[in-house]
């Protein structure tokens, strides 16, 4: 016999906003498409451009190092007043780039990383917003992957819903924090709506 039970969020819902940003349908073909790139890093720099305004801090959770290029690219292209950028580079740890970012009491500033899905504490004014570029699927290349597609296509879904949480949730560390989240990705969108 098993019973449903609900329990209330630990942390308000309020505090947590989630935004679906002109969501496009991405997969391993799109991310090869020049114009999708460009489309994603049009929307970056929108969300990048707005916080800024508002002297907010924020990370973005790109999928690859070349996204995270191009979207810098774009913002540093665009020359947004008193921004300041923290790209993680290839061959580069996100330990030391994370101190720097923490460190910084410049105003507002934005992290690119790839590889910032979990292990990230940035409480408080440190962030308050969190872009997810694309949902992190893992990757087919990986045989224990694919097996689980292949025969547990309900789990691969969620192992990817549950690092989009944990994406999101590097902005918001307690009952008090709040952030946005912004969602580029329809495939996350289904996630976290159905």
């Amino acid at each position: 016999t098993t019973r449903h039970i609900r329990l209330p969020p630990q942390f308000p819902p309020e505090n947590k906003k989630v935004v679906f940003f002109k969501p496009l349908g991405l997969n391993y073909n799109s991310m090869k498409d020049p114009e999708t790139i460009k489309k994603l890093c049009t929307s970056v720099y929108q969300i990048v451009d707005h916080h800024t305004k508002q002297g907010d801090r924020g990370i973005i959770l790109a999928p690859s190092f070349a996204v995270v290029q191009s979207a810098a690219g774009t913002l540093k292209n665009m020359n947004i007043k008193n921004l300041r950028i923290f790209e993680q580079q290839r061959g580069e740890k996100l330990v030391d780039l994370l101190q720097d970012f923490q460190k910084y009491s410049g105003g507002p500033a934005v992290l690119l990383t790839p590889s910032g899905f979990e292990g990230i504490d940035l409480p408080g004014n440190l962030s308050r917003y969190v872009i997810l570029v694309k949902t992190p699927f893992g990757s087919l290349g990986d045989k224990r992957m694919k097996h689980i597609l292949d025969v547990y296509p309900d789990i691969y879904s969620t192992i990817a819903l549950m690092k989009l949480v944990q994406g999101a949730g590097r902005s918001v560390r307690s009952v008090d924090d709040w952030a946005t989240t912004y969602v580029l990705d329809t495939a996350a969108q289904r996630l976290m709506t159905s």
